[in-house]
């Protein structure tokens, strides 16, 4: 077993080498797919202690959904972001 790269927690890794992408099974974050290029190098980005926080809760909330995420490109993790911060926003408004 290996560590969640957004929570640090166990997770359960499945290889697809033909797409050369991770399925991550991981009891916080919920089940999402990340590209193996990204696994390499977006813990070294800036400020990645936050991103990865928030990578998290939006990969649970989009395994929740039924929709989990699929990271193949820097593109998708920013299209991730941005589509769960305004939820995020509207839900800590609600409260």
């Amino acid at each position: 077993m290996a560590n969640c790269v957004f929570c640090d927690s166990e997770a359960i890794f499945t290889d697809f080498p033909h797409v050369a992408m991770q399925k991550v099974q991981c009891g916080l974050c919920g089940e999402y797919q990340i590209a193996n290029q990204l696994l390499s190098h977006l813990p070294d980005q800036q400020d990645w202690a936050r991103t990865a926080e928030i990578l998290s809760k939006a990969a649970r909330a989009a395994s929740d959904a039924g929709t989990p995420l699929k990271l193949k490109s820097e593109p998708d993790v920013l299209t991730a972001i941005a589509r769960y911060l305004p939820k995020a926003a509207a839900e800590r408004e609600a409260e």
